[in-house]
């Protein structure tokens, strides 16, 4: 199975309000500054996100996005789920039925073999995706042993501070 863009940009929305400062959100045009791309493509990704209760949505002026649960309470499976849908890899499409109608009986029977074939595929995949959280991956890739707390908003304003307290931060943890 092949992901879409919408997977890794997810992760690295994800990855932005997991380590922001907790109680204070993300704005969508911070998230999009830092992304670039489409402001209505990010938005839509956005939306899957708060409609698979990964991120919250805070209205009003100074609302934004947070991340709804702990980071360690988000398997890579539901990221993946939220924007790209339930995992099935194989979807028959009736091309097999078309191409030997002559010897239907076998046909079904061969359907039914292959959907089990990628059933069970899709399985093993999803135990794996569940197996592994939003807060490992950041420790891993961050080579630390908790992950960092920043106000990502500050990278606007004052970006060359941000960046030495961004730096400090991975120190410190």
């Amino acid at each position: 199975m092949k992901l879409t863009k919408k997977v890794e940009q997810a992760a690295c929305i994800l990855t932005l309000l997991a380590t922001q400062e907790q109680d204070i959100p993300l704005s969508s045009e911070l998230i999009h500054t830092r992304l670039g791309g489409s402001s209505s493509y990010l938005k839509k990704i956005m939306r899957k996100l708060v409609v698979g209760k990964i991120v919250h949505s805070i209205p009003g002026t100074n609302g934004g996005f947070t991340v709804s649960r702990l980071p360690s309470q988000i398997s890579m499976y539901e990221l993946v789920t939220a924007v790209e849908g339930e995992i099935q890899s194989y979807r028959p499409t009736g091309i097999i039925d078309n191409v030997f109608a002559d010897i239907h009986s076998y046909v079904k029977d061969g359907n039914k073999i292959i959907s089990q074939v990628f059933d069970e595929a899709d399985e093993k995949w999803v135990a794996a995706l569940k197996q592994h959280s939003v807060n490992e991956l950041l420790l891993n890739l961050l080579h630390v042993s908790q992950v960092p707390k920043i106000d990502w908003n500050e990278s606007i304003s004052s970006p060359e501070d941000f960046r030495q307290q961004l730096l400090d931060n991975l120190k410190i943890v």
